[in-house]
């Protein structure tokens, strides 16, 4: 018996923040902060945020771990202090941004380019240390 294939939206977790996933989703960034306001750490690990824009989301309170960030416009945002391990970038805008370093540019180019998952080379260590 064959196995049915799952639906695309079912490949990828449901936040517990749905309110504010729907205001990041349709670009309410005024909104998303809002609902964002007295949570430390919002998980979208794990979570599709295609197409979504960042350049005047707060990011350092979102964890994006495996996040698939297809189209995702990411220039200028700073993600030196995120794990990203698992997450893809395929077609993502990321001119001017900050990566964490344990990331090669090769990893984040083939990701960019072909989508895979980006693989860290080690723990995340913060800038500075």
């Amino acid at each position: 018996m064959r196995k049915k294939a799952k639906k695309s939206s079912q490949r990828f977790r449901e936040p517990k923040e749905k309110d504010a996933f729907h205001y990041l989703h349709s670009n309410s960034v005024d909104k998303f902060h809002n609902a964002i306001t007295g949570i430390k750490m919002v998980d979208f690990s794990y979570t599709s945020l295609r197409g979504v824009d960042f350049r005047r989301i707060d990011v350092r309170r979102i964890k994006l771990k495996g996040a698939y960030l297809r189209g995702a416009d990411l220039r200028g945002v700073d993600l030196r202090y995120h794990d990203l391990e698992g997450t893809s970038l395929h077609s993502a805008l990321i001119s001017g941004g900050y990566f964490p370093n344990n990331l090669s540019a090769e990893e984040i180019t083939m990701s960019v380019q072909l989508g895979t998952r980006l693989r860290t080379n080690g723990p995340l260590v913060p800038p500075g240390t």
